[in-house]
């Protein structure tokens, strides 16, 4: 057994920092929006969330700020101008940042 741990205290923990959920993915011809859970310590600091979506080639798709607001959110994206293929998400909180991928397929 191998274990790995994290010893060194100036590393917050995954479960502390900034998490990301995104529902629903795939996302269909039925599905308008992209539901973005976020949960995690950073979410407590007050600090203005930047959600940006990103094609498969890097370009950027979408850019938002949304106020600072304390605890779990869920935000909702319109989906209806993107187009098929893969899709990155980064939300960015103060100095956290988290990235995930979605596919659109319509």
């Amino acid at each position: 057994d191998t274990t790995v741990a994290n010893d060194d205290s100036s590393i917050p923990s995954i479960s502390s920092s900034l998490v990301m959920n995104l529902s629903p993915n795939p996302i269909t011809k039925s599905a308008q929006y992209l539901n973005v859970d976020l949960k995690g310590s950073a979410l407590n600091k007050g600090d203005q969330i930047t959600l940006e979506i990103f094609n498969i080639k890097g370009q950027s798709i979408l850019n938002e700020t949304y106020q600072a607001q304390t605890g779990p959110r869920t935000l909702q994206i319109s989906t209806s101008s993107f187009s098929n293929g893969v899709h990155i998400c980064r939300v960015t909180s103060g100095q956290n940042k988290t990235i995930s991928k979605f596919t659109v397929i319509k």
